[in-house]
């Protein structure tokens, strides 16, 4: 069971599917600050990706190239987090956290939540 935490994004996934998803940073962004750490620890928070045990995560990386988001909207470089879920194991109709924490080149560690939908 997930624990009740306020996310600005709801996902969506089945349980036979593995899908790339983005979390975009850039409204938590300074004007030329990027993410520039998505591995490792920092202050004794794990950076990367943490989700439920039914949830499988592949690698957290950072946007190399522009892309464009499920509204249409362009997010640039180095503004955003990208990592494969699945979820064979999970219960359909529940809903866990995906939790990013990512550091910036300003030396910010920064974190952002979505739900993730089993459907």
């Amino acid at each position: 069971m997930s624990r009740e935490i306020t996310a600005d994004q709801l996902w969506a996934i089945t349980t036979r599917e593995s899908r790339l998803f983005t979390m975009d940073f850039t409204q938590l962004l300074s004007t030329g600050e990027t993410i520039n750490g998505v591995s490792g620890i920092s202050g004794g928070v794990t950076l990367g990706v943490t989700v439920d045990a039914v949830i499988t995560a592949g690698t957290p990386a950072v946007n190399i190239a522009t892309i464009e988001d499920d509204r249409g909207d362009t997010i640039a470089i180095g503004k955003a987090i990208q990592v494969r879920l699945s979820a064979a194991s999970a219960a359909v109709g529940e809903v866990y956290d995906v939790r990013f924490t990512c550091v910036t080149t300003a030396n910010n560690r920064i974190e952002q939540i979505a739900r993730l939908q089993v459907l």
